[in-house]
């Protein structure tokens, strides 16, 4: 457990993951940074395009302010994705 974006939630590492994932209902838009990545998720069936934010992550490896693509919605699990390079 952790806080993101001061909400507390699930951390789980995926070291399979080339970026840390995170749905759009836990990120204000003034997090987000212009910038776009084409990812393949287990949960789609062909990549997509998602937006890039800055998250505040607070857990047992400190405070962190590393950048994740931004899930939408109807895909929230409730949980923030660590992903290899974080």
């Amino acid at each position: 457990m952790g806080k993101v974006n001061g909400i507390e939630m699930p951390i789980l590492r995926d070291t399979g993951a080339a970026f840390d994932l995170i749905c759009k209902k836990y990120v204000p838009l003034s997090m987000c940074t212009n910038e776009t990545v084409w990812i393949r998720t287990p949960l789609e069936e062909s990549a997509v395009c998602l937006p890039i934010a800055e998250v505040e992550l607070d857990c047992d490896f400190g405070h962190k302010i590393p950048k994740a693509a931004v899930l939408r919605d109807s895909l929230d699990q409730g949980r923030y994705i660590l992903g290899k390079k974080t």
